[in-house]
């Protein structure tokens, strides 16, 4: 095993929190995680008010992004350019801190996912080193104002620009994004599943005359309007719409006031007890966007019946997928990064 002097070194830096539970944030934790199994020297930086515990041993080193000097102008996703000024902002006082810069990271990784994507593109420009970035949703697709749009769709085809290697959690993605890159940086990375997830006896499809449909990703607000058309459509064929979210979140109650027909279940500790009760309860599952295809024409990342789930932990599936992780960031780095398997 190499010293730590010599262990390849990656910064993260990204609005999107490593963290348990979530979508993305599980992603990000997961395969960050291999990398520190793999040899790899993980430092996460997101904004310090995103800051939150993470499960004992982890392995990274938490430096939150420099906190606001009193002469910063205030950061508002009303207004754009200020996130913009604010990543800027960043930049230069990571630029000027020699604790970020000795030594220089290898890479600097980074989720298109808010305006500290555009931090992490100017700090790979100016050490000089990698940019890779991971794309689980676009944002720009979430409810925004035109001008948000706009701003959305500049640091998108920005960040991607420059990147070295950008990962997509779909084959679908990673074409639709193809024309925003570098020739070849693009593909799909293999996401890491939850040890222990499958269920007692294995999974099993589950066919019913009155299909379940549940809704298990995160609920917004701007969720309700297609929630409640497909519990309607569902509930004329007698199936049903399940939301598997927290009690107290506020779009769960902005859909009681619809008044549709769903059932609702509280959301579980871990992946792992939600996957069990959807094995045994959901005729389908479905991560909700827009019904309007975006302007790069790209399917919803994940629509499918339980006749065509897959084993949730596959031991195989996950050392092949860290693998993938750590060789393809190793395959970036101008140096001879130690890569292993989780």
């Amino acid at each position: 095993m190499p010293s730590p002097a010599h262990l390849p070194r990656l910064l993260y830096v990204s609005n999107m929190v490593p963290g348990v539970p979530g979508g993305g944030e599980i992603m990000v934790y997961r395969h960050l995680r291999g990398l520190v199994q793999a040899g790899w020297q993980i430092t996460v930086s997101p904004p310090a008010a995103s800051v939150r515990p993470l499960p004992d041993g982890h392995g990274f080193d938490i430096r939150p992004l420099p906190s606001r000097r009193w002469w910063w102008p205030p950061s508002t996703a009303r207004w754009p350019f200020t996130q913009r000024l604010r990543a800027r902002l960043w930049s230069l006082a990571i630029g000027s801190d020699h604790v970020w810069s000795e030594p220089i990271p290898d890479c600097v990784l980074t989720v298109l996912w808010g305006h500290a994507s555009l931090t992490a593109a100017d700090l790979a420009r100016k050490w000089g080193v990698p940019l890779a970035v991971w794309v689980h949703d676009l944002f720009r697709e979430m409810e925004m104002t035109s001008r948000q749009h706009r701003d959305c769709e500049r640091l998108t085809r920005t960040v991607l620009r420059r990147a070295a290697r950008v990962w997509t959690v779909s084959q679908e993605l990673a074409e639709a994004l193809e024309p925003l890159c570098q020739a070849g940086v693009v593909r799909p990375l293999t996401p890491v599943p939850e040890e222990g997830a499958e269920p007692p006896g294995g999974w099993a499809p589950r066919f019913r005359s009155g299909p379940i449909i549940a809704h298990a990703g995160a609920l917004h607000p701007y969720h309700v309007p297609h929630l409640s058309a497909v519990a309607t459509t569902a509930a004329r064929f007698g199936g049903r719409l399940l939301v598997l979210a927290q009690t107290e979140n506020p779009a769960l109650a902005q859909l009681h006031a619809t008044g549709v027909p769903f059932q609702h279940q509280n959301a579980f500790g871990s992946a792992a007890e939600a996957l069990r009760f959807l094995a045994a309860e959901a005729s389908a599952l479905t991560i909700m966007y827009p019904f309007e295809r975006s302007a790069y024409r790209c399917p919803p990342r994940f629509s499918q019946s339980t006749d065509r789930i897959q084993p949730a932990w596959n031991p195989e599936i996950a050392r092949r997928s860290t693998r993938q992780s750590a060789d393809s960031l190793g395959a970036t780095l101008p140096v001879a990064a130690p890569v292993g398997t989780a």
